[in-house]
């Protein structure tokens, strides 16, 4: 009878034990997947801050070299461009325009954009905001030797969207240093960073 009961207690013993065991192989499987879960979560924000770092900066580099096609592959179908409170273009036609108008051609091959720092909003998955500073320095009295000065100094807020695994420009809003507009577009990312935001 002792014999019995020590049999069944061994065997309850051991069943509890099995339980709690596969009970603790199910939580630390259930763990480390949220944690590949949380991982990968904060890669894919990681990788959209970077691209749309890269456009930014590609934006620059296309405007200084006077590439029209590399600046018209950076935006959106239906892009709207605001410079100082003014429309200035809508579409990727009409963008086509600033780089090729006079403005922008009179201080080619001397100017050199300089792109950020930028505070990157990451909204979700395909949408994403850049706020932060662009300087265009151009080389003065346009000439191939001598110094670079300051030709426009600005706040800039960036919309983007992802489309077909690409960042594209869809709103660029840009207002000068001195301009009374500038803490319109600044003020949304300060807002952010109070309520907790990234």
């Amino acid at each position: 009878m002792i014999q019995a009961r020590n049999g069944r207690w061994l065997v309850w013993s051991m069943a509890i034990g099995l339980s709690l065991a596969q009970g603790s192989t199910a939580m630390a499987k259930e763990d480390l997947a949220q944690r590949i879960e949380r991982l990968e979560a904060r890669l894919a924000d990681a990788e959209a801050r970077l691209g749309v770092q890269q456009v930014i900066t590609t934006y620059g580099l296309a405007a200084d070299t006077n590439d029209i096609p590399a600046m018209m592959s950076l935006w959106t179908d239906d892009c709207v461009i605001e410079i100082d409170g003014n429309v200035i273009a809508q579409g990727r036609e009409q963008s086509r325009g600033i780089i090729e108008s006079e403005v922008h051609q009179s201080i080619q091959p001397y100017s050199a954009h300089v792109m950020g720092p930028f505070r990157i909003d990451v909204i979700d998955a395909d949408h994403a905001v850049a706020t932060g500073y662009q300087t265009v320095y151009v080389r003065e009295g346009k000439r191939a030797e001598g110094q670079s000065q300051v030709w426009r100094q600005s706040f800039g807020r960036w919309e983007l969207r992802r489309s077909g695994g690409r960042w594209e420009i869809a709103r660029r809003q840009s207002r000068a240093v001195s301009h009374p507009g500038v803490k319109a577009i600044v003020e949304p990312t300060l807002r952010k960073r109070e309520d907790g935001a990234n």
